[in-house]
Formats: structure tokens, sequence, C-alpha cells
């Protein structure tokens, strides 16, 4: 409406999953999925899928990256954009102990293995792209579980001088809202 599209033009369009699709892939294991990706099988895996521009944070990720203690962890970065050329000089500067690929753009129907591969995902800040994805994948009856550190100031998030996020409660809630996720106690 706000751009001149007529009411009579404009329909609902709900989130489709490909249920078929999400049962095949879920069916590799994280060992195929790894090989696949030509990723160690005992490193852990951290993975960042979006994006690869400046409200994404991902060179604050590659720094906290380059800072981590833990030995054997890959970070694998999904996505393009404008910052992607920045971002690979950043991780070629980085001890060849950081292993840091780029999968460049992905297309939806080949997330699956990224995500099956990883151990844990990465979201920087703004989450509502990861809601919107979340809602589009979840199974029927499936949860999204995840924590945050809360916001108790005013904003939907904040990054603190640490590099960690802090999320309000209600940035939350109206992010479920919107992708009609619902809160359980």
């Amino acid at each position: 409406r706000s751009h001149g599209v007529r009411d009579e033009r404009l329909f609902s369009s709900p989130y489709f999953v490909d249920a078929e699709s999400l049962t095949r892939e879920a069916s590799k294991t994280k060992s195929a999925c790894r090989r696949a990706l030509g990723l160690q099988q005992d490193s852990r895996v951290a993975l960042f899928s979006g994006k690869l521009i400046e409200r994404k944070g991902v060179d604050v990720l590659l720094k906290a990256f380059a800072q981590l203690a833990l030995q054997n962890v890959e970070l694998l970065i999904v996505g393009s954009g404008e910052l992607e050329p920045e971002l690979r000089r950043q991780a070629a500067a980085l001890p060849p102990s950081k292993k840091v690929h780029f999968a460049g753009f992905v297309n939806q129907s080949a997330l699956h293995t990224y995500f099956l591969a990883a151990d844990v995902f990465v979201y920087i800040g703004d989450l509502a792209e990861v809601f919107g994805e979340v809602a589009r994948v979840l199974a029927r009856g499936g949860v999204f579980a995840f924590s945050i550190e809360r916001l108790e100031k005013t904003g939907d998030y904040f990054l603190q001088p640490n590099g960690r996020y802090l999320q309000s409660v209600g940035y939350i809630r109206r992010l479920a809202g919107s992708n009609d996720l619902a809160e359980t106690s």
C-alpha cells in the first residue's frame, strides 16, 4: 500500500515448507555433510549464514574467532555481500590453525547440508532474518529454542563493548509473533 499498490492486487503468502525435502535432507549424517563440505570430522564447526553486510556484524564474529582459545574449531561463513572481499582478507590474515571457510551464496534448497554439518549457528544482533528462516523451515510441532542476554534499556538489541549482543524480551516476542511462532513456558 505504501508503494501505491491497490488492495485488490495484494495477497497474503504464508511461508512454504517443502516437508519432503526436509525429511530427505535430515536423513543425511553430520559426517556426510562435513565430508561434502571439506570440513574436518573431529572439529567443532560454527556457522554464520546471511548477507555479508555491515549490520550483520560478521567482522565482529571474525575478531571473536581470532581470539578464541579453543583448538580444532572451524568457522563456516555462508553468504555474499559487499563486505565479502574485506572479510576474506581478514580471514586470510589469521593463523593457519584458525580455519575459516567461505561458501559464498548458497541457495536455500542446499542450506540444509551446511546447518547439519555445524555444531552451532552464530547470529549477530538483528534476529529478524533468523526468525523468518526458522518459521520457514521449522517442522509442525517443532521447537525453536535459544537463549539471549537480556537488554534492560530501550531498543531492540545492543552490542556491548565485549562483543556480545543483548536483546530485549519485547523484541523477541514481536519477532515470534510476526512469524507465527508461539512462546512456551
